[in-house]
């Protein structure tokens, strides 16, 4: 899982990219000799990074309402470093809605619609390989989750009806469940033996014991 990197944000990450990249390309020859190309490779580290970033300002900047999972992707620092670009000055106009989209001010979102917005991007399959689960996520990120859930639950009703909802979701939501088998109808006229209780149709010996089976006698008509 990893995290956000809270010390790269900084006031004006675009001109500190600026200064990196004219760094960046000044020591970058010397990636080809032994003792100087470690500084050089740190200063191509941190650019890197700070490109990173700079193209989360950029984008978050181009739209009124950014899901930090679509940026940051699991992060478990994500609602920080959403904070952080916001106290720095790099995202001036814009505030963070229940920790967990970045919309522009003058733009309305109530916490329901940005718990919405987050699971319609939520996988999880992306977040277990993350390295989240029910026990490490947020509280934010546990209320996507139960959405999506939910989400799920009326796509299978809507596909397989609510009869048999419980085998679909044990199916599709936990694959290693084993479904439990089809019991076979039980005809009304079937008949038991007495010795062994097999079901014996309408035989005259048991198939399983075979003990004799007597005819039923049918009531006398009355009259």
């Amino acid at each position: 899982m990893r995290s956000v990197k809270l010390k790269a944000i900084v006031p004006d990450l675009h001109a500190r990219c600026k200064r990196l990249e004219r760094a960046y390309k000044i020591l970058f020859p010397m990636t080809l000799l032994f003792i100087p190309a470690i500084p050089a490779m740190i200063v191509m580290s941190k650019y890197g990074y700070c490109r990173q970033l700079c193209a989360i300002v950029d984008t978050v900047s181009l739209r009124n309402a950014v899901p930090l999972i679509s940026v940051f992707g699991y992060a478990p620092n994500a609602k920080e470093a959403a904070e952080k670009l916001i106290e720095t000055g790099n995202l001036p106009d814009h505030r963070l809605v229940a920790g967990l989209v970045l919309v522009k001010n003058g733009v309305e979102m109530t916490e329901q619609e940005a718990v919405e917005c987050t699971a319609a991007l939520y996988s999880p399959s992306a977040a277990a390989a993350a390295g989240l689960s029910a026990e490490n996520m947020s509280p934010e990120m546990l209320k996507v989750a139960a959405v999506y859930a939910a989400r799920e639950e009326e796509m299978l009703r809507g596909a397989w009806g609510s009869r048999d909802l419980t085998a679909a979701q044990r199916l599709f939501l936990t694959p290693s469940a084993t479904l439990p088998a089809e019991q076979p109808e039980e005809s009304a006229d079937e008949r038991i033996c007495p010795s062994c209780g097999a079901a014996c149709g309408d035989a005259k010996f048991c198939p399983e014991c075979g003990a004799g089976l007597a005819a039923e006698e049918k009531p006398a008509d009355e009259g």
